[in-house]
């Protein structure tokens, strides 16, 4: 009996593994990765949100690379009159609005 237990539990561990949920990729990698791409910031709310509209996007980077390409970096004119800190809707993904600020 427990020699047929030893032989089964490995197979039974290793298809356990197969159906392991996904880790959910983390706002603030998301965050990070914005910036380091495009100098925006966009704010946590912002980003768990895009989260929900495209699951398809499986890494942080590529999250980033939606909101890069779905903000709109203000002309020089507004910019000056922003503080460095002032979160606003710079963009949008899908009906979601992207919220945060830009960074130097």
């Amino acid at each position: 009996m427990i020699r047929k237990f030893v032989l089964v539990m490995p197979l039974v561990i290793g298809i356990s593994g197969c159906n392991a949920p996904t880790i959910p990729v983390a706002a603030n990698d998301v965050r990070v990765a914005a910036q380091d791409f495009c100098r925006f910031l966009p704010t946590v709310a912002s980003v768990t949100a895009l989260l929900t509209v495209a699951p398809a996007a499986s890494t942080a980077e590529a999250v980033a690379h939606l909101v890069c390409d779905a903000v709109e970096k203000p002309s020089a004119n507004v910019k000056t009159l922003l503080s460095p800190m002032s979160d606003g809707v710079y963009g949008s993904y899908k009906g979601v609005p992207i919220k945060g600020h830009w960074v130097s």
